[in-house]
């Protein structure tokens, strides 16, 4: 409840945040009204909370159903959409900027979703729910400078930025190929390597990218070679590196959120609402936050909550 009683990012300014919030449509907490599902909420790294006035982003006075969002590595620039629009907001100053048909930097998107901040937070990744318009039905990138947007010849839902210029994809197992990972780089073809385990990538969480790539999948069937959890691969080899399962076959809670040193990925679980840091290469998974609410969504500054964790990165 701490949440609800929090001052906005502009009464209380921040500079920075380590963790964005909100609760999803399949929360079953008993407070879920007051704390407004739907609504954004931001962690420092101290672990206080701000609030985001929507309406003066030009949202309604009520969050739509989930409002997309995204949080860039260093903490400093948050990304918010709904189907009225999708809106930039710099936390070291609180200014914004809002894209929509008609708007001050009009941009031809439905309903902006997937969003992630590419490394440098110069640009912002998304996938247009409707599949209509500028992105088309895969997505597209958003120079949030100038406003320019253009296509990306992956699925958003599936895919996550690595080094400048390096995308990867991750499709799942079909009748016509096995599962693989697909790496897209600018100018040049894409490459693609066969995964060696049979998997169906979900879009709850992840991917996310570092050394290795890190995503979750839902077992179609009970068989344990189609557990659920978060799956790690070598994208150059498609070798499976690890899995962290859920805690029940064919239950598909868990997601990818963030590597926060090339070993050490952060795991959420959208259902509990907790964080654990997995220790790939140790398999040592540890609690390192627990909600009090159910059915929460969770973005994550990389940087700031590596410096938060940084004695458990040892």
């Amino acid at each position: 409840m701490s949440a609800v009683s929090a001052p906005t990012v502009d009464d209380a300014p921040v500079g920075r945040g380590m963790l964005l919030a909100q609760l999803n449509l399949f929360s079953t907490d008993d407070n879920a009204e007051a704390i407004r599902v739907g609504h954004p909420y931001l962690m420092t790294q101290t672990g206080k909370w701000r609030q985001f006035d929507l309406q003066r982003y030009g949202f309604g006075a009520r969050a739509y159903g989930e409002l997309s969002m995204a949080l860039s590595r260093d903490g400093r620039r948050v990304a918010l959409a709904d189907p009225s629009g999708l809106v930039t907001v710099d936390l070291r100053d609180n200014t914004f900027r809002r894209f929509d048909v008609p708007g001050d930097l009009p941009v031809d998107v439905d309903h902006a979703v997937a969003l992630e901040w590419s490394e440098d937070a110069a640009t912002l990744f998304f996938k247009d729910r409707n599949g209509r318009g500028a992105c088309g039905p895969k997505g597209c990138a958003l120079d949030v400078t100038t406003g320019g947007l253009s296509k990306v010849p992956y699925n958003k839902f599936y895919a996550t930025p690595g080094v400048v210029g390096e995308t990867f994809e991750v499709q799942g197992a079909n009748s016509s190929h096995p599962a693989r990972v697909i790496t897209h780089q600018v100018g040049i073809a894409p490459s693609v390597v066969n995964l060696d385990f049979r998997l169906f990538p979900t879009t709850g969480g992840g991917p996310a990218a570092a050394s290795h790539l890190a995503f979750p999948q839902c077992s179609r069937n009970r068989r344990a070679r189609d557990t659920s959890g978060v799956v790690v691969v070598d994208p150059s080899t498609g070798e499976v590196v690890a899995m962290l399962a859920n805690e029940r076959s064919g239950e598909c809670h868990l997601g990818a959120q963030v590597w926060l040193t090339n070993r050490h990925l952060l795991v959420d679980d959208w259902r509990s609402g907790g964080l654990w840091l997995w220790d790939v290469h140790s398999e040592r998974v540890v609690r390192v936050a627990t909600s009090h609410t159910t059915g929460v969504n969770m973005k994550v500054a990389r940087e700031v909550m590596a410096q938060r964790l940084q004695a458990n990165l040892q």
